[in-house]
């Protein structure tokens, strides 16, 4: 069948065979239907398994994603010959042909077994003559219609009744770990449950939350039913398991389960329980099937710059005046996509929307930056990159900048270095973590590890004159507090400023250093690098001096990229860089002495785009944006021009994990997987949000169209990117359709508390000053009801 990977293998008997070698093979047809939680992957993994135990097995399983594919899920006609059908799906819109094959598989009475997301397989829009299978699939095939699912990970029990029932044989504990999440049940009369999970909510509150298949009332922890048996409408034996996340096959207790509810669907003596049950980990094979695993689970790495520009990579300016090989080889190796962009236009808020996949401007900092001290803008309970790898057992750590706010022990008159930090990286979601609080202007600067300043920052600076660049330096001589007159902010005795860049890259390679043998062995790591380059001040090392043709800011820059060669170089030399995945991208634009260098040095750092830091205007926040990944990216040395922004890389991580994002995560941050494993991919984003520092306008981009919304002196102002990527034909009047769609797309992202598809999210606060196109009145009727 073209396009289609099939799996149908009549394989000898292996030894642990459960099934009469003289009886003829049950027929195993396993339908994928989604890429959540990554069954395209997994499930090839279970069918071999099955076969192993004496089935004979096809896996119908699109090399696209078949919920958002007009091909939908060709190849369903081999319903037919199935002795039992097997159900990994999600949220499909399938042609009425292909619909037809599942009806007539359902009204034969044949077997039905319905894995994880399966009870919301379809996802018709309202109005359509198939809208009731939404509900329909799950309540009459499986056993319960989808109603919502919780956060985190489930606790796995029995349930008491069904302790001595077959799908339980060789379940060896009273309780277990599943790292999916807890879905909510409505089970239908006559069904039987053989096991039950405990899950939480996102925020551990009571709440009412409502969606499209309800009003549900959430408590703090919940119990309901992950497991049954049940005869399906049409009189087929049926088991159903909200078990299938990834992680779940690595796991004894839940991959018998599945096996065992197969067998026992299929009308099938279970496996015994002295017959070993093969489990994998996520992307690799059986035990037996070593030679033909896939990838395991990618190591990651975001290294973040600080005021890099579009320009300042050599791959992307071909009229650079330094070069930047390491930058480039992440782009040779990878994919540049040359309309990324950062969530914000300066530091803060684009570190908030990169780590959160949410805007900043929806939490109470509506413009402008941190200082080093301040509550944390992440809150404890928001899901992060890096809580998002390691529930899903990754080793997690930051090195670098933070500039999110810390609760340092104290105030500055009365500190107590030997209490912890507290409100920082290690309650986001971080391992370990090695850097500075914020920007060099904004002081308490000293080397933190962990909760504690390795030496305390017990001095005070200021900042002192740059003898090579027009900005400052943070170097000792520094200033007893004592000594009469001695006024400025904390610094450590032994902090200089051009040692970041050395500091951070050597400390995150001895972090992954101690990691890589478990990285091998199936255990990733995610690393988070924000480096404090090319951000003021301005200080390559002395043997950067003199390098390149752009003054001490391309020295910085060389530095910079000989650093990221540095852990190129590391990741080569651990035998990991096959399967790690860098991100390579910068918090906004070049800061406002961009001019100088194009007049001193015919640099521009902004890459021809309009303005720069702080600004809406695309040379604020269109940034390189730069990904590599040997073993995952399809056809790598290629460009990507559709729009994609920071705040995507968490729900892209999540769907790489096979993970499903809780409506309360990720309210802006749509997946761009699919660019990176299919070099013909077609991708629409949502209309993408860029906000400038410097007045506090909003702009929309919607495919080629820009609007940026009036500020309190300005009016509004619309480009077509496409046709006039440097903004400078204003088409306001020519368009006026154009305005009042784009406002009104604006205005229901920014009242809806999300951009995504998604039950809509409050904002952390009420209307704003700066949506100066909407009064207050307004955006109140606008909230959702």
């Amino acid at each position: 069948m073209k396009n289609l990977k099939s799996l149908r293998v009549i394989v000898a008997l292996a030894m642990g065979a459960v099934l009469s070698p003289a009886a003829e093979k049950p027929h195993a047809v396993i339908v994928v239907g989604t890429h959540h939680y990554t069954p395209q992957k997994t499930m090839p993994l279970f069918a071999a398994e099955l076969e192993r135990l004496g089935f004979e097995t096809t896996v119908i399983n699109p090399a696209w994603e078949a919920e958002k594919d007009s091909r939908g899920l060709p190849g369903l006609e081999a319903l037919e010959d199935a002795d039992v059908g097997i159900f990994f799906t999600r949220f499909m819109k399938l042609e009425d042909e292909q619909l037809g094959h599942i009806q007539s598989y359902l009204e034969s009475g044949k077997p039905v077994v319905g894995f994880r997301t399966s009870t919301h397989a379809f996802n018709y829009p309202e109005g359509h003559p198939q809208f009731e299978w939404n509900t329909s699939f799950g309540r009459d095939a499986l056993g319960t219609p989808y109603r919502i699912h919780l956060a985190g990970g489930t606790t796995v029990e029995p349930v008491a009744s069904a302790k001595e029932h077959p799908i339980l044989t060789g379940v060896t504990d009273a309780s277990w770990k599943s790292p999916g999440t807890l879905y909510l049940t409505d089970l239908q009369s006559g069904a039987v449950p053989i096991l039950q999970g405990t899950g939480s909510p996102k925020s551990k509150k009571a709440a009412v939350r409502t969606n499209a298949f309800g009003t549900h009332e959430l408590k703090p922890e919940m119990t309901d039913t992950i497991a049954w048996t049940w005869s399906n409408k049409w009189g087929g034996r049926t088991f159903t398991t909200s078990l299938g996340h990834a992680g779940d096959f690595a796991v004894p207790n839940s991959m018998r389960v599945m096996v065992n509810g197969v067998f026992w669907a299929a009308g099938q003596p279970v496996p015994d329980a002295a017959i070993e049950i093969q489990t994998f980990k996520p992307g690799a094979a059986p035990k037996k099937k070593e030679a033909e695993a896939k990838e395991a689970l990618p190591n990651i790495i975001v290294i973040y710059t600080d005021d890099q520009g579009y320009g300042d990579v050599s791959a992307l300016n071909p009229e650079a005046k330094f070069q930047t090989p390491n930058f480039d080889r992440l782009a040779n190796e990878g994919i540049a996509f040359t309309n990324g962009h950062s969530s914000d236009s300066v530091c803060t808020p684009s570190r908030y929307g990169l780590l959160t996949g949410r805007y900043c401007w929806r939490t109470l900092l509506k413009d402008g930056v941190f200082g080093a001290e301040r509550k944390g803008l992440i809150t404890d309970d928001r899901m992060t990159l890096a809580s998002l790898a390691k529930e899903q057992g990754y080793h997690t750590a930051m090195v670098g900048k933070w500039h999110l706010g810390m609760d340092f022990p104290g105030t500055p008159a009365t500190r107590d270095w030997s209490q912890p930090v507290r409100d920082m990286p290690l309650d986001k979601g971080f391992d370990y973590f090695y850097g500075i609080p914020a920007s060099l202007n904004y002081g308490i600067l000293a080397w933190f590890e962990g909760r504690h300043a390795v030496v305390p920052p017990t001095l005070l600076t200021g900042k002192k004159k740059n003898p090579r660049h027009s900005d400052y330096r943070i170097m000792p001589p520094y200033l007893d507090p004592e000594d009469e007159g001695a006024k400025g902010f904390e610094v450590a005795p032994d902090f200089i400023d051009n040692q970041c860049l050395t500091r951070f890259t050597d400390k995150a390679l001895e972090w992954m250093s101690g990691k890589v043998t478990e990285a091998k062995e199936g255990k990733p790591f995610f690393l988070y690098l924000p480096y404090t380059s090319p951000h003021y001040p301005v200080c390559p090392l002395p043997e950067f001096h003199g390098k390149g043709e752009a003054g001490p800011y391309g020295e910085f820059l060389i530095e910079t990229d000989y650093h990221v060669g540095r852990i190129l170089d590391f990741l080569e030399e651990s035998g990991v860089d096959e399967n790690t995945l860098i991100l390579f991208t910068s918090d906004n634009g070049p800061e406002r002495i961009w001019p100088e260098r194009i007049r001193d040095f015919g640099h521009d750092s902004r890459g021809g785009y309009r303005a720069g830091k702080r600004s809406y205007y695309e040379g604020g926040h269109r940034v390189p944006f730069l990904m590599r990944w040997p073993a995952g990216i399809a056809g790598p040395g290629r460009s990507y021009d559709g729009l994609v922004g920071q705040l995507d890389f968490l729900a892209t991580l999540a769907e790489l994990m096979g993970v499903q994002l809780p409506d309360d995560a990720g309210e802006d941050s749509q997946s761009f997987a699919r660019v990176l494993l299919d070099p013909n991919a077609e991708r629409t984003r949502v209309p993408l949000i860029n906000h400038g520092c410097a007045d506090a306008r909003y702009a929309i981009t919607d495919g080629p169209w820009k609007l940026i919304l009036p500020g309190e002196k300005t009016s509004m102002e619309l480009y077509n990117l496409a046709q006039d990527p440097d903004e400078s034909d204003n088409l306001v009047e020519a368009h006026p359709e154009r305005v009042r769609e784009l406002t009104d797309k604006i205005t229901q992202i920014i009242v809806k508390g999300r951009s995504t598809p998604g039950s809509p999210q409050p904002n952390d606060t009420g209307y704003w000053e700066d949506l100066t196109w909407l009064t207050e009145a307004e955006y109140k009727e606008l909230l959702p009801k």
